[in-house]
């Protein structure tokens, strides 16, 4: 559920994307691998008062009243940046005594793991939007089921949860002004990425899609 702290002020204060525009053009960068991943320098990431100041604009900003296309650029670089956050906030692997056992391999890592992509670091506290505590999950949810808007498939290939496998964080902020356009391209980019999006094997006619 999208709210704000009770007693705001009835102005609006958006998210400083400017701040997170700067952030991802400094500490993303493409990488000549077989996936073709866009790479984020979380050590960079962490020391850069932009992201910090982005990710504090989240909280402070009042989300009620805001358009379809305001409220889907809030949540979505809100999920990005604060999927940055958890790692940066959970570098170090813990033992089951708290010793650090040497950084995370893997988002997955983070919390109690279950196996394979399964771990309660999806249902922790990742940040604040407005105001209001989101785990990743959370946000997701909202985003997937985004009332009174209906769900833009185009989503899936927007929000990245910090692994190799998932679309390419973009480099740069997505705008209510812009999103349309900014959504579309990240979706053709992610489709047309045979090791991630879509792959088509003409000999047994046959299409894997992630």
């Amino acid at each position: 559920q999208v709210m704000a702290l009770s007693g705001a002020p009835t102005h609006f204060r958006s998210p400083n994307y400017d701040a997170w525009d700067r952030t991802l053009a400094r500490h993303v960068h493409l990488s000549n691998n077989t996936l073709h991943t866009n790479l984020v320098d979380y050590w960079g990431v962490s020391g850069d008062p932009d992201f910090h100041t982005f990710v504090t604009s989240l909280n402070e900003t009042i989300v009620t009243g805001l358009s379809r296309n305001a409220t889907m650029a809030l949540f979505i670089n809100a999920y990005n940046a604060l999927a940055m956050k958890m790692l940066i906030d959970h570098a170090c692997r813990r033992g089951i005594f708290g010793r650090c056992l040497g950084p995370v391999s893997s988002i997955t890592d983070i919390g109690v793991k279950a196996g394979g992509g399964a771990s309660t670091v999806w249902l922790m506290t990742a940040g604040f939007i407005g105001g209001v505590p989101y785990s990743l999950q959370g946000i997701e949810d909202f985003l997937r089921n985004p009332a009174p808007w209906d769900e833009d498939p185009r989503l899936h290939a927007c929000i990245v949860c910090a692994s190799n496998s998932c679309p390419n964080i973009r480099r740069e902020a997505f705008r209510p002004e812009r999103l349309d356009a900014q959504m579309h391209d990240n979706f053709k980019a992610f489709v047309c990425n045979e090791a991630k999006g879509l792959r088509v094997d003409r000999e047994s006619n046959t299409v894997t899609v992630s």
